[in-house]
């Protein structure tokens, strides 16, 4: 499992530098055209294009309303609400550094019945919350979060902030020790008929990712080949038996 402590980071230049590069050329491309329609003259340098991509942004920061967000990672996952069943319940049961993406509602990153990405693969198996994160940056969010691993019962907060395009929030964490074992939703949309919620709260369900045949919580790496698809683990005690909650508000 990764080991980086904390991070609140919230990372939208990372995915607007490159949106805005490419205004920018789109802009200095659209002189040129209008030059040579117009016989004017027109030199396009890198400066030029440094501030066009800079004047993008900032007309983007300066329209886009940026609606903060907490969300509450409670785990309720112990031997006192889980215990006995086929699995029974791990002597340290934890969660894995949380890593969340914020997006268009159009997007999603994971559901039942799909083969997980190598980046839900290694969170799901190790806890890494990287090549996930940027899976998730490439694939289209405006920016991801982080926040603790912890021990369970326990919890932990995090912020975001949402836009008007990009209201929906993806949030996943290995559930630790597993085979490949993950918590997480995926794509919920904070803006409902047109309103952002006040707050919202959804139970937590373990997930197996299909990538790793352990059956117990403690079990020898099995590599799942052919790889099978994102299901919800149904065996007792977890089979609709929540192991948390997220709970987000509009701060």
């Amino acid at each position: 499992m990764q080991s980086k402590s904390s991070c609140q980071s919230i990372l939208f230049f990372q995915n607007l530098t490159l949106v805005y590069r490419w205004i920018g050329r789109t802009i200095g491309t659209c002189a040129l055209v209008f030059g040579l329609f117009t016989g004017s003259h027109c030199s396009i340098t890198d400066t030029d294009s440094d501030q066009a991509i800079n004047l993008a942004l900032l007309a983007f920061l300066s329209q886009t309303e940026f609606i903060p967000y907490s969300v509450t990672f409670k785990a309720t996952w112990s031997a006192a609400t889980h215990s006995g069943g086929t699995l029974g319940i791990p002597a340290n049961p934890h969660f894995s550094i949380p890593v969340g993406a914020v997006h268009s509602p159009v997007l999603n990153f994971w559901q039942t019945g799909q083969r997980a990405s190598n980046g839900l693969e290694k969170l799901a198996e190790n806890g890494d919350f990287t090549p996930v994160d940027s899976e998730m940056l490439n694939g289209g969010a405006i920016s991801v979060f982080y926040g603790t691993a912890f021990d369970s019962p326990g919890s932990v907060t995090m912020k975001f902030s949402v836009t008007k395009d990009a209201s929906a929030v993806t949030l996943l964490s290995m559930v630790a020790p597993s085979p490949d074992w993950f918590v997480g939703v995926g794509s919920v949309d904070l803006k409902e008929q047109g309103a952002f919620v006040s707050s919202k709260t959804m139970d937590l369900y373990m997930y197996d990712a299909g990538t790793d045949s352990g059956a117990a919580f403690i079990a020898a790496d099995l590599d799942t080949n052919p790889q099978a698809p994102i299901s919800l683990i149904a065996d007792t005690p977890l089979v609709g038996n929540p192991v948390g909650t997220f709970t987000f508000k509009r701060q």
